[in-house]
C-alpha cells in the first residue's frame, strides 16, 4: 500500500466533508486497511485550539502489522 496515495485520498475526504473525525480507518479496493489518527479532535480544530505549534500539526498512520 502506497502511504502517499492514502494520504492524498484522506486529504480529499477532509476537503469534501470540510473536516473529519480524528480517527479514520482507510480501506483500499483490495481490502487493505490503515488507521489515520489526528493529534487533535474535530471539535478542537473547529474551535481553533490546536495543541502545540500549528506549523507542526501531525497525524499517526498505523499499518495493519502495527495494530
Amino acid at each position: 500500500m502506497e502511504v502517499m496515495s492514502v494520504m492524498q485520498d484522506v486529504r480529499a475526504k477532509v476537503r469534501e466533508h470540510k473536516g473529519l473525525d480524528y480517527l479514520q480507518v482507510y480501506e483500499n479496493e483490495k481490502g487493505d486497511k490503515i488507521w489515520v489518527i489526528d493529534e487533535n479532535s474535530r471539535s478542537v480544530l473547529e474551535q481553533n485550539k490546536l495543541t502545540g505549534n500549528k506549523e507542526y500539526h501531525h497525524c499517526t498512520i498505523l499499518l495493519p502489522d502495527e495494530y
